[in-house]
């Protein structure tokens, strides 16, 4: 499993718009890497 830098800062900007938007990043991330 390789995290993509890219998707990092995208998430981190988002957080700024998205409170509880980081948390569903996670577990979308979790849930794709449990089926790689």
């Amino acid at each position: 499993m390789a995290i993509n830098p890219d998707w990092l800062v995208k998430a981190e900007g988002n957080r700024d718009y998205h409170q509880g938007g980081m948390r569903y990043y996670f577990l979308i991330l979790c849930f794709i890497s449990s089926f790689s």
